[in-house]
């Protein structure tokens, strides 16, 4: 019986994406999201945030090392990913990425300012997905 491993997630580009092809030519793109949220600790709401790493592959990844760059909104569909990397001097490191299914380039809010000079938000740019069968070289 399969597990069920699925997650969404949604954060802002913390950089620019690395965007590289493999050497067996399949494209691959690497980006790590800033997810806020916020919980009560002692009747005080705190504001915390995750650094999540992303990696798409194929056509995503295309578009992603295309389209997005720092500060970008998205929206990841993929699963959860676990690898151990053993480094020369003994010492490893547990890696988690979320290997996505579908990125959704989500609108970027900015600042406006209405007639009476108040400032309020407004939504710029339209909602694009681009969904893909997982390929893994």
């Amino acid at each position: 019986m399969k597990n069920l491993n699925f997650i969404i997630v949604e954060g802002n580009l913390v950089r620019d994406p690395d965007y590289r092809v493999t050497e067996t030519g399949l494209p691959m793109c690497r980006f790590t999201l800033a997810n806020n949220y916020s919980f009560k600790k002692n009747d005080q709401w705190v504001t915390d945030v995750n650094f999540i790493n992303i990696v798409c592959w194929a056509r995503t990844a295309e578009n992603c090392g295309t389209y997005l760059k720092r500060g970008h909104p998205v929206r990841v569909k993929g699963r959860i990913d676990q690898s151990y990397i053993k480094h020369e001097d003994g010492h490893g490191i547990n890696m988690i990425d979320i290997v996505a299914q579908s990125v959704e380039f989500l609108p970027r809010r900015r600042r406006a300012q209405d007639e009476d000079g108040v400032e309020e938000s407004a939504m710029q740019s339209a909602e694009a997905e681009v969904e893909f069968d997982e390929q893994v070289a």
